[in-house]
């Protein structure tokens, strides 16, 4: 009866994830169209009551997306943090690209742009895969904001057209026109005036229906006006009245500067004071820049020089910020760490592999042997094996290959590797070649293991091997022994031996049976072995620690 009730809770708590999970999908469907519905929704539903980490992740993706549509913004990751953690190592390249981008989305909020350029990067990386469109085009827009806050003109518009393109190519004509407008800023804010122009006046015709982006958009295309070679400032102050009246939006101070200047180039000097004196309480740190230009059209350059010099100490801090760790230095940054995990990665799988490999051939010998005991018409099954033996022996040599490119040394260091105990391998063959001729004797047992003995003898204290083996590490390695014997003159040749088997990634089992110690020895010795390296005071101390493993 008791394990009736558990397994009857179990059933409703999966029925009860699953019906939440499809109400998140169904969320998800409407949140481009409906985001204050869809944010009503989600704050509906508890994330505590929520099971399994799927949804649970879904559900903070899509609570992050909707507070940003309704333009809420986090500068936190307190709410996406669910979905961060599971969408890094699951889910579908949609749902990874949006956590990437609302990931970024919060560290530009929070003025941590070199973190945001990641995220978006790491977004980027999942374009090709992604279904959702809509966010890859975004993605390409918001990379270009952040390149013109760290002011990148180069990239800045290089992701402004990227973002423009997709859109467009996509044939979705609205966002292309609001990414349109984004291109136009790109163009402004590096003094590409005749593109800018062109731009800002098609997107402003086609987007009358999209107040946000025409508010925008209007203040930006003002500000082109006043600061062009040949300033517009009638049209300047025609497209900010039309900002406050149309669109019920109010100046910001930026604007209410554009505003100034526009009055000032129009000879309207008491009315440009007026608002210079207004715009003086609001502590705007841009407001210096502004006033230089004023006074700087008014021929007093006095005046002129003196705000400018302003302007100049309050960015002075961030200039130098700039130039001494920007956002191209933190993607390098990030490129370089990228590519040493992928090389660590390559190697540790390299040597999985390896020792993967020479575990399936110890057993699949040890069960041929066994099956040719048992039963002599299992010959076959015995032959079949064999082959198994030889294909994994191809696919490690086809594997070497592949790695050569990523880490000769290492390739080079297995293969000599190989070379060296390639005798002792072919021995195995010769093992299942004695029991067939043997079949039927009596010391078929007691010959066999004299021949296994023989074989874990040879390899153990065969001098001439051993001497090749060394020197092959000492030329992959960058005379790695050598320097070890120099640095702990008092290592016998069978701590050199055991030294060895550990740098080409024999396992403990292998070296307990090949040296004739206890698992608990092998252990032992080499927690000793790696304390005397960690005394040393050597400068190569780390590499001999990172091979020893």
């Amino acid at each position: 009866m008791r394990q009736l009730v558990i397994t009857l809770l179990i059933v409703i708590s999966l029925v009860s994830c699953s019906n939440t999970y499809s109400q998140l999908q169904e969320i998800e469907s409407y949140i481009e169209e409906d985001p204050k519905r869809a944010l009503e929704e989600i704050r509906n539903i508890t994330p505590d009551n929520l099971l399994s980490p799927r949804t649970k992740a879904k559900h903070a993706l899509l609570h992050s997306m909707a507070l940003d549509k309704n333009y809420i913004d986090l500068t936190t990751d307190s709410i996406i943090a669910l979905a961060v953690k599971y969408y890094s190592r699951h889910g579908s390249a949609d749902d990874r690209l949006l956590m990437h981008y609302y990931m970024g989305r919060i560290y530009a909020n929070d003025g941590n742009l070199d973190k945001a350029a990641i995220e978006y990067t790491r977004g980027e990386e999942l374009v090709d895969d992604a279904e959702n469109k809509v966010a890859a085009g975004r993605l390409y827009t918001v990379f270009a904001t952040v390149y013109n806050k760290t002011n990148n003109a180069k990239k800045e518009i290089e992701y402004a057209q990227k973002g423009y393109a997709f859109f467009k190519e996509m044939n979705y004509i609205e966002r292309s026109e609001v990414a349109k407008g984004k291109l136009a800023m790109a163009y402004a804010n590096n003094r590409v005036f005749n593109e800018a122009d062109s731009l800002f006046e098609e997107c402003l015709e086609a987007l009358t229906e999209d107040t946000v982006s025409m508010a925008k958009y209007l203040g930006h295309y003002a500000r082109l006006n006043v600061l062009k070679p040949d300033p517009e400032p009638e049209k300047a102050i025609l497209l900010l009245e039309r900002r406050r009246k149309e669109y019920n939006k109010a100046l910001t101070p930026g604007l209410y500067c554009v505003y100034a200047y526009a009055l000032q180039q129009l000879g309207r000097l008491d009315e440009c004071d007026n608002i210079l004196e207004q715009l003086k309480e609001t502590g705007y740190k841009e407001l210096d820049f502004w006033q230089y230009r004023i006074y700087k059209h008014r021929n007093q350059y006095e005046q002129a020089m003196a705000h400018l010099e302003n302007s100049a100490k309050k960015y002075e801090y961030q200039m130098i910020s700039l130039l001494s760790d920007n956002t191209d230095n933190a993607l390098k940054d990030y490129y370089s760490s990228e590519a040493e995990k992928t090389k660590m990665e390559m190697k540790i799988k390299v040597m999985s592999l390896v020792t993967a490999i020479l575990a399936v051939v110890m057993i699949l010998s040890v069960v041929i042997l066994k099956l040719m005991f048992i039963n002599r018409k299992k010959q076959r099954a015995m032959e079949t094996y064999l082959d198994m033996y030889e294909n994994a022996s191809k696919k490690l040599a086809d594997y070497d290959a592949q790695i050569d490119e990523h880490n000769s040394k290492l390739n080079i260091l297995r293969a000599s590797f190989s070379q060296v105990y390639k005798k002792q391998f072919t021995t195995i063959g010769d093992l299942c070649l004695t029991y067939l001729t043997k079949q039927g004797k009596k010391d078929v047992k007691d010959h066999i293991y004299r021949k296994v003995e023989k074989l874990i003898a040879n390899i153990s204290s065969d001098e001439k091997l051993h001497s090749q083996l060394e020197n092959k590490i000492n030329a992959e390695l960058d005379n790695i022994i050598l320097h070890l014997r120099n640095d702990l003159p008092k290592l016998s040749n069978d701590d050199m031996r055991f030294i060895c088997y550990c740098i080409i990634g024999f396992d403990a089992t292998l070296i307990s049976v090949i040296l004739n110690f206890s698992m608990e020895n092998v252990y032992t010795k080499k927690s000793r072995l790696k304390a005397k390296i960690n005394a040393l005071n050597s400068p190569y101390k780390e590499n001999y620690l990172m091979y020893i493993q």
